[in-house]
C-alpha cells in the first residue's frame, strides 16, 4: 500500500510541476495590453503638462507686456513686436487711440485700447485687451 501511494504521488508531482506554454503566452498578452494602456496614459499626461507650461509662460509674458504698456507707457509712441528667447514665444503689443471715444472736453479723458498677443509655433494665441484713460 505504501508503494502504490508513493507511485501515485510521484505521478501527481510531475503533472503539476510547471506552466503550459499557452498560459505563458496569455500572461504575456495581458501584460502587453496593460503596458500599452499605461504608456498611453503617461504620454497623454506629458502632453498636458507641456501644454500647461506653455500656457503659463504665455500668461506671464502677456501680463508683463500689459504692465509695461499700461503702467510704464513703453508702447505709446509706437507698437511693439518681438520674440522672447527664454520661453520661445512671439509677442505683439498694439496701442490704439479710440477715435469714437475721444472726449471733446477736458473733464472726460480720451481712451486708448491696449492689446497684447502672445503665441508659439503651434499658433496657440493668447490675447489680452485693456482700456486706459489717456493722461492717467
Amino acid at each position: 500500500m505504501t508503494d502504490k501511494y508513493m507511485s501515485d504521488k510521484c505521478v501527481d508531482d510531475k503533472q503539476e510541476g510547471g506552466f503550459i506554454l499557452s498560459e505563458i503566452l496569455v500572461a504575456m498578452i495581458v501584460m502587453a495590453i496593460a503596458a500599452i494602456g499605461f504608456l498611453q496614459t503617461v504620454q497623454y499626461a506629458a502632453s498636458r503638462i507641456h501644454a500647461a507650461k506653455t500656457g503659463n509662460a504665455q500668461t506671464l509674458l502677456a501680463l508683463s507686456l500689459m504692465e509695461d504698456a499700461t503702467e510704464r507707457d513703453l508702447y505709446d509712441k509706437e507698437n511693439g513686436e518681438g520674440f522672447d528667447e527664454k520661453s520661445n514665444l512671439s509677442w505683439r503689443v498694439v496701442v490704439r487711440q479710440e477715435k469714437e471715444r475721444q472726449s471733446q472736453s477736458y473733464e472726460q479723458p480720451n481712451i486708448k485700447t491696449i492689446t497684447v498677443e502672445v503665441w508659439n509655433d503651434d499658433a496657440n494665441k493668447l490675447k489680452l485687451t485693456s482700456a486706459k484713460w489717456v493722461g492717467r
